[in-house]
C-alpha cells in the first residue's frame, strides 16, 4: 500500500478541501506521512512566501501523522524555478504547467506544444535538466510528460545519478508501463502521489498503482510498502 502522498494541494491555492479536511483524509486512509506541496507564487493561484509560512504554523497544530511543508515549483525557462529562497520546505516538488508567464523562448514554445500535436522531448529535456542542476533541493520532478513531451531515458538516468525521484502521478498518469520501463532500466526510483485536489482525488492512487504493477516498477517505487497489498 502507499503509506506517503507527497503532492496534495487545499484552498489556499487552487483545491477544494481545507487543510483540516486533507489531513484528516489522509489519516482516514491511514498514511503514515502527508505533505501539502502548494503551487508557487508565479502561478496565479500561487502562494506567496507568507503563505507558506502561514501554512507551515497550521501544519505544526495537528499530530497523529507526520506532516511536511512542501511546495511544487514551476519550469519557467532560463534555468529557473519560482522558489522563494526564504522558505524552508520539507519536499520540493518541480514540474511544468502551461500557466507559467511567457518571458523566454522555452515557456513560448512549451505552452505552444501543450496544446498542439507536436513536441521537441530532446530540447525540453535539455531545459529541465539544466533547471534541475541549478536547483539541488528539488526531490521530485512532478508528473513527466503533462503538457511537454521529455526524453524519458536522458531524465531517468540524470534523476538515478541525482537520486531525484519521477513521479507516477494518480490525478496525471503520464508515464505509461513502457515509459516506467525504459526509466527503470536507467536506473531511476519512483514515487507515487495522489496530486489531491478535490475529495475524490485526495489520497488516491489506484490508477498510479495500477500502470506502476503494469510495469512491473512497483519494487521500485519509495512510498509503496510491498509487504501490504492495497
Amino acid at each position: 500500500m502507499i503509506y506517503a502522498d507527497y503532492h496534495t494541494h487545499t484552498t489556499m491555492s487552487h483545491g477544494k478541501c481545507s487543510v483540516d479536511e486533507v489531513i484528516a483524509m489522509a489519516k482516514a486512509k491511514g498514511l503514515k506521512t502527508l505533505c501539502i506541496s502548494e503551487h508557487a507564487p508565479s502561478m496565479s493561484y500561487g502562494l506567496k512566501p507568507d503563505d507558506f509560512i502561514t501554512l507551515g504554523d497550521m501544519l505544526k497544530k495537528h499530530d497523529g501523522i507526520e506532516l511536511l511543508l512542501g511546495i511544487e515549483a514551476n519550469f519557467l525557462g532560463g534555468g529557473k524555478l519560482d522558489i522563494p529562497r526564504e522558505i524552508m520546505f520539507d519536499k520540493v516538488i518541480a514540474g511544468y504547467h502551461r500557466s507559467i508567464p511567457l518571458k523566454n523562448g522555452f515557456a513560448t514554445s512549451a505552452l505552444v506544444q501543450s496544446f498542439l500535436p507536436f513536441s521537441s522531448p530532446d530540447k525540453n529535456t535539455d531545459e529541465i535538466l539544466r533547471t534541475l542542476d541549478n536547483y539541488e533541493e528539488v526531490d521530485i520532478l512532478a508528473h513527466p510528460n503533462e503538457y511537454i513531451r521529455l526524453n524519458i531515458k536522458r531524465v531517468a538516468r540524470y534523476a538515478a545519478q541525482r537520486g531525484l525521484l519521477l513521479e507516477i502521478n494518480n490525478r496525471h498518469v503520464t508515464l505509461c508501463p513502457d515509459d516506467l520501463q525504459d526509466a527503470a532500466a536507467e536506473g531511476a526510483s519512483f514515487v507515487i502521489n495522489s496530486d489531491g485536489h478535490t475529495k475524490d482525488e485526495m489520497c488516491c492512487f489506484d490508477r498510479a498503482v495500477k500502470t506502476a504493477e503494469e510495469a512491473g516498477v512497483l519494487d521500485l517505487v519509495v512510498n509503496y510498502d510491498l509487504k501490504t497489498k492495497d
